[in-house]
């Protein structure tokens, strides 16, 4: 039985938005619409979709974490409720598997049981089961210091972990991995993250993490700040290095570049060989080892698949499943298995960039689709170069994930706190 308190709690934070509305912020693309779908969500980050069609929000408030559950009654009026709030410093990883929910702080990876369109209070909210611990052990393995959060996805009952790097570039990979643990077999007390195998080597901060509709693991991967290469043109850090999508279909620990090597976006001046080139990064180009030929060495360092703008920050990526797609409101079906990324949007350059989620189409009538190469906007903040300049990103539309129901998008933006609907305008 739970306290009187969390259920007081309960009630009292649960509210009734009106139907959505269009959201006067947004722009999309030519003949769908955008909506505000909840508000009231501080600090909103990852999206999970239960069984039900509930979605799961969890929102990163002054260090404590929530999440919340969103659903329309009969009338269509969205309603939200607490179902963890437990003051264990939940900062973004959140995903369902298997009857359990998952969510984690920079430390540790936590689970309860939970039913689809539970819409309360999940048991042992204050006390749940511990699958990983020390994911900051020595600020090695991750926080206190560098990136924080840490992204969760399963397949095969095997739990999938990304932590990001401590610095802007560190001396080595030992932080900047995906790592992966069986969760049939969780000791007592929950796995040492250290001691979890390394599923991908050198990533920088991958994490928005996705399996597509033929099983294939991909990350999109935030690049490294104030690159400056004297024979390249000196200050190259505006368009360098890419952001960058990733295919793990390698061997387990195959290694993708971080520190030793960055991906060229737009090197000016004639200097460069071209998008998605490699390079050697300056602190290490000159070590005898981590040359440009070293990185250009695919045994060595695994290229992305696609070259993605310089620091729009993705932190989110999902794929288009289909489902309700011949719908009036609903995505085109001719967009089912394509890549759709949450640029979170940048901070350090004078012209911004990011706020907004893009679509990244894939070949069609292959065994083995891939991007096409194009990167398309399909929402984002409106007059995001004006708005969104210096510090006043802060206030802008900051997309975080995305996730698709009944073929409409669903995103996240933590500086406003908002879930925003994306569907096809109706009129």
């Amino acid at each position: 039985m739970l306290p009187k308190l969390v259920f007081f709690l309960y009630f009292l934070l649960t509210f009734y938005t009106v139907d959505p509305r269009p959201y006067p912020e947004g722009t999309t693309w030519a003949g769908y619409t955008s909506e505000l779908y909840a508000n009231g969500l501080p600090g909103a980050r990852t999206l999970v979709v239960d069984p039900a069609g509930d979605i799961l929000v969890l929102a990163r408030d002054n260090a404590i974490g929530q999440i919340m559950s969103l659903w329309e009654d009969t009338l269509g009026t969205v309603q939200k409720s607490v179902i963890v709030q437990a003051n264990l410093g939940l900062n973004h990883g959140l995903a369902l598997y298997q009857g359990y929910l998952y969510a984690s702080s920079d430390t540790t990876v936590y689970r309860w049981k939970y039913n689809a369109a539970q819409r309360q209070p999940v048991a042992n909210m204050t006390s749940p089961e511990i699958v990983v611990r020390g994911m900051n052990a020595n600020g090695h393995g991750g926080a206190p210091r560098g990136h924080s959060t840490r992204s969760l996805i399963f397949k095969n009952n095997t739990l999938y972990i990304s932590v990001g790097s401590n610095q802007n570039v560190d001396p080595n990979s030992r932080r900047a991995r995906i790592r992966m643990v069986d969760i049939r077999t969780i000791p007592a007390g929950g796995y040492d993250f250290l001691t979890a195998q390394v599923f991908a080597d050198g990533l920088r901060n991958e994490v928005g993490l996705s399996f597509d509709l033929r099983g294939r693991f991909w990350g999109v991967e935030n690049g490294a700040d104030n690159l400056n290469r004297m024979n390249l043109g000196g200050d190259i850090h505006e368009d360098n290095p890419a952001e960058e999508l990733n295919l793990f279909n390698g061997t387990i620990g195959t290694f993708y570049g971080y520190p030793f090597c960055w991906t060229e976006y737009k090197i000016p001046g004639g200097l460069g060989k071209g998008r998605g080139s490699q390079w050697a990064w300056p602190s290490f180009m000159n070590d005898g080892i981590h040359t440009d030929a070293w990185c250009r060495n695919v045994f060595h360092n695994r290229p992305p698949v696609l070259a993605l703008p310089a620091h729009s920050a993705p932190l989110g990526i999902t794929f288009y499943d289909g489902d309700n797609c011949g719908g009036a409101q609903s995505f085109d079906c001719s967009m089912k298995g394509d890549a759709f990324i949450a640029f979170h949007g940048s901070w350090d350059r004078k012209v911004p960039t990011g706020f907004k989620v893009v679509h990244v189409p894939f070949t069609t009538n292959t065994s083995n689709p891939m991007p096409t190469g194009a990167v398309q906007d399909v929402f984002g903040q409106k007059n995001a170069k004006k708005k969104c300049a210096g510090k006043r990103n802060l206030s802008c539309m900051r997309p975080v994930n995305a996730v698709f129901r009944k073929g409409m998008m669903f995103v996240s933006s933590d500086a406003t706190g908002e879930v925003i609907r994306v569907r096809k305008d109706t009129g």
